[in-house]
């Protein structure tokens, strides 16, 4: 068998890439929940030892295997015992970490976002406030639980995360969410990025909420604030290529600062109307005045369908 190098994540977010050491050929594998979750039995996996140290699995060593997420093959392959043998011991702990499952969701959690005067949701409702405002596709959500070594449990939780949420979680991250229940204290915290986006951490990018406030707060720009015109066309230029509905942020983003454009070009029109220039009471300008007015602003189908330049 050939063995392959690591080299690191493809540009695309959705692939390893891996070298062959001796001829330099590259290959790209792809990341997907079947790879996800065997790096995560990989974690979870102990050497095949009991906890008296004599090599020899008892009881106790099967339970704590099975609390620690491990399958039943996993265990046979581990301890030698028959599957048969192993599957007694399965059930109970079973039913144990359903109930820490149960347990966790319905901790209190505190927020991420940074915000006061939040109400504190149980870990539950707080996931099931992030879909509703992020639009995941709906259906339920699947929980698991596995103990840690230092006695604590992972707690995690699979949903189907919309493309506009996925934007919002660092790339390469890894999934499922991940919390970190301590049954002790009753506290649940985030275990990784994904995790605390479900927590409410502070974005990087607008909040589809956010830039419907803009828009209905607009008003002309100040002067110290960047010029409009030259964010939509920064905007334009970095989606080039982007067809519509494929960034729905994006999509925001340019329809924001096309509203807003009008908006500045519309008031400056009306201030100009409303201000007579000196020497002129308030007498309607030649024609050749006008020149230095802002230009009429193009729709938004007509920035992004290209109807008009």
């Amino acid at each position: 068998m050939q063995q392959l190098r690591f080299v690191g994540v493809h540009d695309d977010g959705e692939h390893l890439v891996l070298e062959a050491p001796e001829s330099g050929e590259r290959f790209r594998v792809v990341i997907d929940s079947s790879l996800r979750n065997a790096v995560l039995k990989a974690r979870r996996a102990h050497p095949a030892r009991g906890l008296s140290g004599n090599g020899v699995f008892g009881p106790r060593d099967i339970q704590t295997r099975f609390r620690q997420g491990a399958t039943i093959d996993e265990i046979v392959a581990e301890s030698g015992w028959k599957p048969e043998r192993v599957k007694r011991y399965e059930w109970p702990i079973l039913a144990e970490r359903a109930h820490i499952v149960t347990a966790a969701r319905a901790v209190l959690v505190d927020p991420l976002s940074g915000e006061e005067g939040l109400e504190r949701l149980s870990l539950n409702d707080q996931v099931v406030a992030v879909r509703e405002r992020w639009n995941f596709a709906e259906g339920d959500a699947q929980w698991n639980s596995w103990q840690r070594e230092d006695g604590q449990w992972n707690v995690s939780v699979s949903v189907d995360y919309s493309r506009a949420a996925l934007d919002q979680i660092p790339e390469g991250s890894d999934f499922p969410a991940r919390f970190v229940y301590n049954p002790a204290n009753q506290t649940v915290v985030a275990g990784n990025a994904v995790a605390e986006f479900l927590l409410g951490r502070p974005l990087e990018r607008e909040r589809p909420e956010q830039a419907a406030e803009d828009r209905a707060a607009l008003q002309a720009v100040p002067e110290d604030e960047p010029d409009t015109e030259a964010e939509l066309l920064d905007e334009l230029e970095e989606r080039r290529g982007t067809r519509v509905g494929e960034d729905p942020h994006s999509d925001a983003r340019v329809e924001d600062l096309t509203d807003r454009l009008a908006q500045e070009g519309a008031a400056q029109e009306e201030t100009e109307q409303e201000t007579p220039q000196e020497g002129t009471d308030g007498a309607e300008e030649p024609e050749s005045r006008g020149r230095g007015k802002r230009p009429s602003v193009p729709s938004w189908d007509d920035i992004l369908f290209g109807n008009r330049h």
